[in-house]
């Protein structure tokens, strides 16, 4: 009898086993899946330096010193070697080589160096990242991808009045056997607008990048006269139900409109279209550009 005869006559049989089969080789991925989340990374040239910081790449070309269980761009990053990130994409295709970038929230760097590899030699990037100890490593990032020349790094906190505030420090949370992530802690650190913290640059800045989502209004809340420059583009990252805990939002949309800025929306790269007032307040989140000029 040959095999065909014998899985025809059995044939339910067969399937069943096939399938109990399939289930042991998953059972058997989910058991060995910490040992593979180890060697991927390796494959990739990841090296440890202790203290749960590695050294990754970012685009395969630009070492970046993270967080091994970062909870914001630490697997995409160590995995793939890119954060897939519409916002990132946006401020990639809107930054003026020759220009000057101002951007808050800067994290450990990855959206710095990738802007810094980008700027010519009149180029420049401010970095602002309030974390006192986050900062520490986007200063070691920008060091060791030659950047020093073209990024100017500030430990600073932004919104809109100068004086103290309290952040999530987000260096605090630890990755839990189930993949989430504790609590941060709140610390307190210097706090500054941004009309005073970039007065000597203001008039020159091309693009404002704000990764702080339910913090933007209050951040451009202290940025009036930076955005008295016609030709400045600001690119955020909007959270409707965080936002609306700190500010009215379409007081601040009204107030932006009048403004003279137009209202754009980035559904993903190079899809940058117009979008209302109304059609901003039914999103939950979205990368949004103002710019007073067509997009």
């Amino acid at each position: 009898m040959n095999i065909s005869t014998l899985f025809s006559k059995n044939r339910s049989f067969w399937i069943a086993l096939i399938i109990l089969f399939v289930v042991f080789l998953g059972l058997l991925f989910l058991e060995r899946t910490k040992y593979i989340i180890n060697l991927v990374p390796r494959l990739r040239g990841e090296v440890s330096i202790g203290n749960g910081f590695v050294i990754t790449c970012a685009k395969d070309n630009y070492p970046l010193i993270i967080r091994e269980d970062d909870p914001l761009i630490g697997q995409q990053l160590r995995f793939l070697g890119t954060v897939k990130s519409i916002f990132s994409e946006t401020i990639d295709d809107l930054c003026n080589s020759n220009g000057i970038t101002v951007e808050v929230g800067s994290n450990f760097g990855y959206n710095s160096v990738l802007l810094g590899k980008m700027l010519k030699e009149d180029g420049r990037i401010y970095c602002l990242e309030p974390n006192p100890s986050i900062f520490l490593y986007l200063r070691k990032n920008i060091i060791i991808n030659d950047l020093e020349s073209h990024c100017v790094l500030k430990n600073i906190a932004v919104s809109s009045a100068s004086g103290e505030c309290s952040i999530e420090d987000y260096f605090t949370m630890s990755k839990l056997a189930d993949g989430t992530y504790t609590k941060p802690d709140m610390i307190k650190v210097d706090c500054n607008t941004l009309d005073d913290e970039m007065k000597e640059e203001m008039r020159a800045i091309d693009l404002l990048t704000i990764d702080v989502p339910g913090l933007e209004f209050l951040i451009l809340g202290g940025a009036s006269r930076i955005l008295e420059h016609s030709n400045i583009k600001v690119v955020f990252m909007f959270d409707n139900a965080e936002s609306s805990k700190n500010t009215d939002v379409r007081t601040e949309l009204n107030n932006l409109h009048a403004l003279g800025f137009r209202f754009y929306i980035s559904r993903e790269e190079n899809d940058i279209s117009p979008i209302t007032i109304d059609e901003i307040l039914d999103l939950e989140s979205a990368v949004l550009i103002l710019s007073r000029k067509l997009l």
